[in-house]
Formats: C-alpha cells, sequence, structure tokens
C-alpha cells in the first residue's frame, strides 16, 4: 500500500489523466441534472414543480392549448391549467331536503375554478390534476347539502381528457349509489348497513365501492355524482357521503371515512392524456413532417392516438426511441439511457461484461468465455476436458 510520500510520485501525466477523468465524470453528471426540459430562455419551474415543453409558462415557451399559470400567492406556488373557458372545474352547491319521500332542492349556486395539476409527464404525453369529488352532507335530521364537482376539459377540441384506463370511480357511505355524469344508472353501490360489513383497504361494496371509469359524453365533461334513497335511514347518523374520479390506488379506503366530513377537506389526483390536437397526424413514412410537427427530438418518434373526444379528429403523441428517454418535444430532449446503470432492467449475464452504447447496449462474455451475455449463454471457451488433457499433457 503506497504512503502519502509514494502517492505524491506518481508521474505527472497519470496525475493528468486522473484529473481529467475525474473532470469528466463530473461533467457527466451535470449534464444529467442540466438535461433541459423545455425550451432555451424558458422558466420551467413554478416553485418546486417541473413544467415541461408543450407545457409553459409564458408566450413562446409553450404550444397552443398548455398554457400553464403559477399562483405565488400563497406558501406553496400553484400551477394551474390557464385556459379556464376550457378546462375548469365546475362546483354547484345545492340543500335539498328529505323531510318527504320526494327530496326536494331548495337552492343551488354554482361557482367555476382553473384546474389546478400535480405534475406533467412529457415523455408519456401525460399529467395529474386534481379532481373532482363530490359529496352529501346531511345539516340536520331532514336536510342535506350536496356539493357537486364536474371537471371539463377542452370540450370537444382537446388537448386533454381524463384517461379511462388510469382512473376509477370511488363512492364512500351508507347505501348510497354513484352515477356519472348526470345519469340515473349507478356505476357501484355501497350498499351496507352494518358497520361490521365494512373493512379498511376494501371498496368492493361495503361501506366503499369501486367501478371502471364509463366513456366521457360528448360534451367532455367528467361529473361523478351521488344517489341517496329516501329510505335510507343510515343517512341521517353519517355525516357524509361522497362521489369521486381518482387514479388507480390512490384512494385508500378507512372505515373513519363513513363517519366524518374529512375528505372535504382531501384532493386527490386524476390521470390526464394529452396530445397534438387540430387535424394533426403523423407523416406518412418518407413525407416531410409539417412546419408545425411537434416531434422535436431526434432520437423521437410519432404515434397516432386517440385522446378523449379527439377520437373523431385527428391526434398524435410522441415519444422517445427505444433506448432513449427525455423530452420529445423538444431538440434533443431524447438522450441516451445508460443500460448499465439498470441491470434489473436490461440484462446482462455476471459472466458478461455490460457496455452501453448510442441506442442500446453491447453484453459480450468475458475473456476465456464465449457466447451471448444477453441471453445468459456465455460458456468456457475450452471445456474443462479440454484443459485437464493440456493439463497432462503438460
Amino acid at each position: 500500500m503506497p504512503t502519502p510520500s509514494q502517492s505524491r510520485l506518481l508521474p505527472l501525466t497519470v496525475q493528468l489523466v486522473l484529473i481529467l477523468a475525474g473532470a469528466a465524470a463530473m461533467a457527466g453528471v451535470e449534464l444529467d441534472e442540466q438535461l433541459p426540459i423545455t425550451r432555451p430562455g424558458c422558466p420551467d419551474k413554478c416553485g418546486n414543480m417541473s413544467i415541461p415543453f408543450p407545457f409553459g409558462l409564458m408566450p413562446g415557451c409553450f404550444r397552443e392549448g398548455f398554457q400553464v399559470t403559477c399562483d405565488h400567492s400563497v406558501d406553496r406556488p400553484r400551477a394551474f391549467l390557464a385556459d379556464t373557458d376550457t378546462n375548469r372545474i365546475t362546483v354547484t352547491d345545492s340543500d335539498a331536503s328529505a323531510a318527504s319521500d320526494a327530496a326536494a332542492y331548495l337552492g343551488y349556486n354554482t361557482s367555476y375554478f382553473p384546474v389546478e395539476l400535480v405534475d406533467m409527464s412529457a415523455d408519456r404525453s401525460q399529467a395529474r390534476a386534481y379532481g373532482p369529488i363530490t359529496s352529501g352532507c346531511s345539516t340536520n335530521s331532514t336536510q342535506y347539502r350536496f356539493q357537486t364537482q364536474a371537471m371539463t376539459l377542452g370540450i370537444t377540441e382537446g388537448p386533454f381528457a381524463v384517461s379511462q384506463t388510469l382512473n376509477v370511480v370511488v363512492g364512500v357511505g351508507w347505501r348510497v349509489d354513484v352515477v356519472m355524469d348526470g345519469s340515473t344508472t349507478p356505476v357501484c353501490r355501497t350498499g351496507t348497513e352494518r358497520e361490521l360489513a365494512a373493512r379498511n383497504g376494501s371498496c368492493a361494496g361495503q361501506g366503499c365501492c369501486e367501478a371502471a371509469l364509463p366513456p366521457v359524453p360528448e360534451y367532455g365533461s367528467v361529473e361523478p355524482g351521488l344517489v341517496v334513497p329516501n329510505e335510507n335511514a343510515l343517512w341521517r347518523s353519517s355525516p357524509c357521503s361522497y362521489a369521486m374520479v381518482v387514479e388507480k390506488s390512490r384512494y385508500v379506503f378507512s372505515t373513519p371515512d363513513l363517519y366524518g366530513d374529512t375528505l372535504l377537506m382531501e384532493t386527490f389526483p386524476v390521470v390526464l392524456d394529452f396530445a397534438i390536437v387540430g387535424n394533426a397526424s403523423c407523416p406518412a413514412k418518407g413525407q416531410r413532417p409539417p412546419p408545425d410537427y411537434a416531434c422535436a427530438s431526434s432520437n423521437s418518434y410519432c404515434v397516432n392516438a386517440t385522446v378523449g373526444l379527439s377520437g373523431y379528429a385527428l391526434s398524435y403523441v410522441c415519444k422517445c426511441s427505444e433506448h432513449y428517454e427525455g423530452n420529445p418535444y423538444i431538440a434533443d430532449g431524447c438522450r441516451d439511457i445508460d443500460e448499465c446503470k439498470f441491470p434489473d432492467l436490461y440484462y446482462c449475464s455476471s459472466k458478461g461484461i455490460c457496455k452501453n452504447r448510442l441506442g442500446g447496449y453491447d453484453c459480450p462474455c468475458k475473456p476465456g468465455m464465449r457466447g451471448d451475455g444477453k441471453l445468459g449463454q456465455c460458456v468456457e471457451k475450452f471445456p474443462l476436458v479440454a484443459k485437464a488433457i493440456v493439463d497432462i499433457e503438460d
């Protein structure tokens, strides 16, 4: 082991090589950290939230329909979809009486709020936002108050739609029906009259129910609703019931939710799909892309898409090519993946040597072996018997 004085005697050329290697490694780390997610000169943060293109905060920094506003009036900056004419949460408060067989509505008030974003992902062409939660709470033995929330996205022109595959409808309460978008047909029922039937974590219909999100109606609004039967005596002892659209697995049922109004203060995310819309489609093979073509990275490709109501119109999304990751919507946004850093995803035999390259990786077998390390087929070039014969001859 060299002493401190010996280590100082390394040849100058070796010292320079070590210094340059260290600098290159640090440069690689900085490159990973500073990989751009938006256009040059554009802000890419709202507080701690990343704002990747096609989203943006300033003119010239976003694609049409993807403008984001950042509210700094609170301690934690909050990001919202800017176009509140087409993207908004509609909240309707109404009072009703259950004194008679037919519930009578006593009045209502409607207000509108922008859609608040949770995060955005350019490589998946998705965003998450706080979704609609409808509640019905008893105010006394004969009256209750409904607050109905509806999320509207782009009316009929996109570019956003609530994902049918990544979200579910959830109902919480005693013997209530959950309906969607003004329909009277329940999508699920929380049909229980026994407290012991409800179980934490279970949404199988006892105090909590869950169902697939039905297709979005033509007017593009997602509105969970509640129907409370008049003969439901539990209504008067159970303060609130809820219906909501939420990302799968984001709401975990807890039996205390049946007895209080704590969910009124909660927010849950929904997944939004987005696409490039406006009679847009992927260029045919060999065809020159249009001037406003969105797939800007050289290592990206285009996929024709069906996002919500844009299914009858032309739309597409951009994705990074295989073995690349990043933002396909900006120039040089898709970077090469170092597969050797992710052995669980990109297999290389322990008898092989993982070597990263642009657009993939190789796994040649170690010296003295032959085969394909990617397939786990590295074997000795000289079988054990052949080695034994050589040893005998020696």
